[in-house]
């Protein structure tokens, strides 16, 4: 126990003032258009016209949303409020619903395509800025984003790769694989955290299908690994093993239980609570 009390004071203070958020603190912050630069190189040189994503942008918003939660610190709330504000004015589409995959470093759109997986990652950074700060505006915002997955970024009980009408698929289920294990477990991920916000009938449905597509459909009982692509009656193709995966799967599927345990409406009956 000794041990791993001292790994984790040496891992937070890394964390804190070490090599991780000093980094992003110091040398990411786009004071000429806002948000965050692109990309920075590990020696610290900043491509000011490199493309800004949706992903790492609502990474960033989970990320200090998170320090501010957990820490406490007014100066990750800044940094949470700078990221929520740049996605809602630059990468949210306030016409259509969803964000914008990528968009050129003065904070135009690049590219309006649609993916399933950075819809994802916009719900996850919302609804943990909301557990951080009580925001209503982001609560909406998260609502928004969680009715556009269901409803654009899905077809029957599956997830797709793009929404529809967006995308070199236009959201359509191939024979190729346009349905993945990456989508799936990345929108199991926040529709998690979503159901920690908002515990309605309808999320906890969501999850629940996550959870079973993940158990039933995704996991090979045979060999215990992820499958990494699939038809569109999400039956398994041929591919490679992504053990990654696999490992960040196992506790994904393990947190969405607990929360599921702790805030689903039928407690005794939920047999994912075993898990």
């Amino acid at each position: 126990m000794e041990k791993l009390l001292k790994l984790r004071d040496e891992m937070k203070e890394d964390l804190l003032h070490g090599s991780i958020f000093p980094f992003w603190e110091q040398y990411t912050i786009d004071h000429e258009n806002g948000g965050f630069y692109g990309a920075v190189t590990v020696d610290k040189v900043i491509h000011k016209d490199a493309s800004k994503g949706l992903v790492l942008n609502a990474r960033l918003l989970w990320t200090f949303a998170g320090a501010y939660r957990i820490f406490g610190d007014e100066k990750y709330k800044e940094l949470a409020d700078r990221a929520f504000n740049y996605i809602v004015e630059r990468f949210w589409d306030h016409k259509n619903g969803g964000g914008f995959w990528m968009l050129h470093a003065d904070g135009s759109v690049e590219d309006d395509t649609k993916m399933t997986y950075g819809q994802g990652f916009l719900l996850y950074a919302f609804s943990e800025y909301v557990r951080a700060t009580g925001s209503e505006e982001a609560r909406r915002y998260a609502d928004m984003t969680y009715d556009y997955i269901e409803n654009v970024c899905k077809e029957g009980n599956y997830y797709l790769e793009n929404a529809r009408g967006t995308g070199s698929s236009n959201g359509a289920i191939t024979e190729a694989g346009n349905l993945s294990m990456n989508t799936h477990i990345h929108i199991l991920e926040p529709m998690t955290c979503y159901f920690r916000i908002r515990h309605d009938a309808c999320v906890e449905e969501s999850l629940v299908n996550l959870i079973e597509i993940t158990a039933r459909r995704i996991y090979d009982t045979e060999h215990h690994h992820f499958v990494m692509f699939f038809n569109d009656k999400m039956e398994p193709l041929p591919g490679e093993v992504s053990f990654g995966h696999d490992i960040e799967g196992s506790w994904l599927l393990t947190e969405a239980a607990e929360v599921l345990g702790k805030y689903g409406a039928d407690k005794p009956k939920n047999k994912w609570m075993m898990y």
